[in-house]
Parts: C-alpha cells; sequence; structure tokens
C-alpha cells in the first residue's frame, strides 16, 4: 500500500512542477511560446517513454491509446498556454479544478452504479464549481494588484511594505479620478482582459483534456506500461499535426520558425518539462493500480498546492493578500475526490 501512496505523492510532485521550466525568466527572454514549448514537451515525453519497454508488449497496439495522447497533446499546448497568461498558480489551480471535476462526471456517468449517493455525488460537483469559481476570481484580482505594483515600479517606489506600496498607487488612481471595483467591467477593459479572458478559457481546457487523458481506458483492457506506451506512441503521432494546425492558424504574432538562440534555450527546457508531465502520468497510473483510485486520487490532487508553492515563493507570482483565497479554493477543488 505504502508504494502506491509514494507513487501518489510522486504524481502530485510533478503534476505540480512541470510548469515550472516554463515559467523561467530565460523563456520570457528569447519569447518563447506555448507553441514552442508544447513542441519540446512532447519529446521529451516520447523519449522519457522508452524506459517503459521492458515491461510493455509493443505488439498490442490500440487506438484508444493514441486517444489518450492526443488528448495529452491539447492539455500541454492549453496548459502551456495558461500558464504563459495567467501563471504557474493560477493556471494550475484552474485546470486542476477542471480536471477533477471532468475526471468525477466521467467516473459517474460511466459507473453510475458505483456511487454511494447520487445526492453526495452531485455535492462534490458542486464543491469544485465553486473552487473553480473563486480560482478564477482570485486569478482575476490577483492580476489586477500584480497590476498595481508595476504602477508603483513605474513612481519608482522603493519600499518593502506591499501595503505603503499600494497606498502610493491608490492615490495616484484617486488623483486620476480612477478608483474602481478590480472586478467590474470596466477594470477588466483597463487591466488586460483578453490576457486573462484567454488564460482562463486555456486553463478550462487543459483541465477537461487533462481530467479525461485516461477515459479512453475504459473501452480497451491493456496492462497499465502497455497502454502508457501506446499513449505516449499517440503524443508523437499527434503532436506535429496539431502542432502545426495551430502554427498555420496562428494570429502572426510569433514566429511559427524560432531562432537557434531560442530553441536551445526551449529544447532543454521543454524536454525536462514533458519527463516530469510523463513522470505525473506514469506515477498516477501505478497508484491507482496499487491502491485504487480511492487512495491515489486525492493524494495526487494536491499538486494544486506544489504549483502555488512554486508560485508563491519561488516566482511570487500572487500578491499576499490572494493567497489564502488561493489556498482555499485548492482545497475546494480536490476535497470532493
Amino acid at each position: 500500500m505504502w508504494g502506491g501512496i509514494l507513487l501518489a505523492i510522486g504524481a502530485a510532485a510533478c503534476q505540480g512542477s512541470f510548469g515550472v521550466p516554463m515559467r523561467l525568466k530565460a523563456v520570457e527572454d528569447h519569447d518563447i511560446t506555448a507553441l514552442q514549448f508544447t513542441f519540446w514537451a512532447a519529446l521529451g515525453m516520447v523519449a522519457s517513454s522508452v524506459l517503459l519497454v521492458p515491461w510493455a508488449d509493443i505488439s498490442a497496439f490500440q487506438w484508444e491509446g493514441v486517444a489518450s495522447g492526443v488528448l495529452v497533446v491539447a492539455s500541454m499546448g492549453t496548459a502551456f498556454g495558461a500558464i504563459s497568461q495567467l501563471g504557474l498558480g493560477v493556471a494550475a489551480g484552474l485546470w486542476g479544478g477542471t480536471a477533477a471535476l471532468a475526471s468525477m462526471i466521467w467516473d459517474i456517468r460511466m459507473n453510475p452504479d458505483e456511487a454511494s449517493s447520487p445526492d453526495l455525488a452531485a455535492g462534490g460537483v458542486l464543491v469544485t464549481v465553486v473552487g473553480i469559481a473563486a480560482m478564477a476570481v482570485n486569478g482575476r484580482y490577483n492580476e489586477f494588484l500584480n497590476q498595481q505594483r508595476e504602477e508603483a515600479a513605474e513612481l519608482a517606489v522603493d519600499s518593502e511594505d506591499e501595503d505603503i506600496v499600494l497606498e502610493l498607487v491608490e492615490e495616484r488612481r484617486l488623483s486620476e479620478d480612477r478608483v474602481m471595483d478590480p472586478l467590474s467591467a470596466e477594470a477588466m477593459k483597463l487591466n488586460r482582459l483578453p490576457s486573462f479572458g484567454n488564460g482562463l478559457v486555456a486553463a478550462v481546457v487543459a483541465g477537461v483534456c487533462t481530467g479525461l487523458v485516461l477515459a479512453p481506458r475504459a473501452f480497451v483492457q491493456l496492462p497499465s506500461a502497455t497502454y502508457l506506451a501506446n499513449l505516449a506512441t499517440g503524443v508523437g503521432i499527434s503532436a506535429p499535426v496539431l502542432i502545426l494546425a495551430l502554427a498555420i492558424i496562428q494570429d502572426g504574432r510569433h514566429t511559427v520558425f524560432p531562432s537557434v538562440a531560442s530553441m536551445k534555450v526551449a529544447a532543454p527546457l521543454g524536454i525536462i518539462s514533458g519527463v516530469i508531465w510523463n513522470g505525473g502520468i506514469v506515477c498516477s497510473t501505478l497508484a491507482a493500480d496499487l491502491v485504487g483510485l480511492a487512495w491515489s486520487l486525492p493524494v495526487s490532487q494536491s499538486g494544486l498546492l506544489v504549483a502555488g508553492v512554486w508560485s508563491i515563493f519561488l516566482f511570487r507570482e500572487m500578491a499576499l493578500q490572494t493567497v489564502s483565497v488561493y489556498l482555499l479554493s485548492s482545497e475546494l477543488d480536490s476535497a470532493p475526490n
């Protein structure tokens, strides 16, 4: 049993950490897009899956595994897009809650007789939705506070007291007659709503895809290692196709063909991120096999808190006023599981 719990803890660590390379300053300095990062992450995932070969039956090819691989690539692309727009902590909270909701709804629909109480299941869905909504509002307010920080920097305020900084910014807003609710429509228009809105949509899509990654497995009977090898095959097949399609429809703000200098940064960091992502999938799958979802899922869902730790202490993405709301929202997202 303890082996399964340790694997679940490993899954949580991986699920909360795969986005760390994307948030490093070198990525921003070289203008590396989520699309480019996804390519290298997919490559890292496929490469690391070679380690499964000794335990997998390579001849047992199933299209259900490929379908899971497609969902993984879609989840990767949108997750990295959400991270670039919202930051690691808020993005992880949103897609983590959405993933929990998607997997919960799928499980209830596929196994209605196993739900001990329909009312309890509905309550779990409601709690998760509340957690996602709280995370979204918290992310919006956090972005508002971060912009206040930027305005303070423009005013050349040299103070470590955040309250003093915000008071000075508020005085500036009063002098300009621009005092407003940070969640109001006017504030959203002034404070980079497109960035937040795009990130919100990307995080929700990433969560749905993540929550349904292993859903196709319900239609085929394969050992875990064999199914994961099929999943990696799906990643290898679908990644070039999906990335090319996204490159064709992108808005032209970034070049499809990155410079050599940016590839030297994107390649190792993206591959590392893909290896970590793959580690999370492998650990969570094996943990579920050993101790069941009842034990493994709640532990692995604590990856939201791991992402929050990186966000708060390493990247300092969150204002102090929003940290407690983030932690509460994370608990609401993972509690029903």
